[in-house]
């Protein structure tokens, strides 16, 4: 990694990321889609930030600049990254309870889109946020890069899926390629990425 990236390892380290997260993604259509009441998403959003984040922490690796800028959550290779086993170590199994029976419905509805399969093994970037005031600097780029790296020495590709269409340059531009797209809604596309090993 490089010498600007801290591994996130403590839940105050995680509490503070997840912050961040919630200040990225303020404007996320996903969010938006999932709690049209600004009050409701508010109060919900943080627990769906900070559990993804222990998901993460736990099945992969969570990763900040130094100055504490953006955030970077990846899943590393494995045979199934959303074994119950698994969601229940992490807490996502609460989902319905924590974000209720409509947004969780809404998110579903989303994440059930066939997308085609990536060949294995394979690292997943689950999630990807700067701080509003420091986007357009290349903090994104710059946690990034570590796991492209790891990739191409392990031999091993990237998937990545994004509902923000401001994303999708970014992501074309790190050498992803659009495997899928769709309109959910008017307002909410699914775009869905693959990053095959550059040797």
């Amino acid at each position: 990694m490089t010498s600007d990236l801290l591994r996130l390892a403590t839940s105050e380290q995680l509490q503070r990321a997840t912050a961040i997260l919630e200040r990225a993604f303020g404007n996320d259509p996903l969010m938006h889609f999932m709690f049209p009441d600004p009050i409701e998403r508010a109060k919900r959003s943080p627990w769906y930030y900070a559990t993804n984040l222990k998901h993460s922490q736990l099945f992969g690796e969570v990763w900040t600049t130094a100055d504490w800028s953006g955030v970077a959550a990846w899943l590393s290779p494995a045979e199934d990254h959303w074994s119950f086993e698994r969601l229940q170590q992490s807490g996502l199994w609460q989902m319905d309870e924590q974000l209720g029976d409509e947004a969780t419905q809404r998110f579903m509805s989303v994440v059930a889109l066939p997308t085609p399969a990536t060949p294995k093994p394979y690292h997943y970037l689950f999630m990807l946020g700067v701080e509003p005031s420091q986007q357009g600097r290349g903090i994104g780029g710059r946690l990034l890069a570590p796991l492209l790296q790891r990739a191409d020495a392990e031999g091993a590709a990237i998937r990545v899926d994004t509902n923000d269409p401001a994303n999708v340059r970014f992501y074309e531009r790190h050498g992803f390629e659009i495997i899928f797209q769709t309109w959910v809604t008017p307002q909410l596309g699914q775009w869905a990425f693959r990053r095959e090993v550059v040797r």
